[in-house]
């Protein structure tokens, strides 16, 4: 299973690559929105974690783009943020009804979001 991943901090973005890879899953990663359209548009992925504090392209705008032009993909974030508490963001979650994990989060949490959410293909 192939699995876009999304964050601009290279610590964190190497950390979840590899607690994904130990999952089983093929990760391409990329540290902005942009980047991660641009690789949506060349193929397909079963599932995307993305961060929502992205340069360039926010991770809400990121959602909204993938919405709009990969309307199937929308169903298959998986959101990871430090900002969750944050009113903004917890308003944003609830009206994606996608799963999001507060950071630091267990690597069995983020292997079975990424599960459930790559079974609604």
């Amino acid at each position: 299973m192939q699995v876009l991943l999304v964050e601009d901090d290279p610590l964190v973005r190497t950390s979840i690559a590899k607690i994904l890879e130990r999952g089983g899953f093929a990760v391409t990663a990329v540290a902005n929105g942009l980047a991660a359209l641009s690789e949506l548009r060349d193929r397909r992925f079963t599932a995307i974690v993305t961060d929502l504090r992205l340069p360039f392209l926010g991770g809400d705008d990121f959602f909204r783009q993938v919405e709009q032009l990969f309307p199937d993909m929308a169903k298959r974030v998986v959101f990871v943020t430090g900002w969750a508490q944050d009113s903004q963001v917890s308003e944003f979650l609830e009206k994606t009804s996608q799963p999001c994990l507060a950071k630091p989060f267990e690597a069995g949490e983020l292997i079975a979001a990424v599960q459930s959410v790559a079974a609604k293909v």
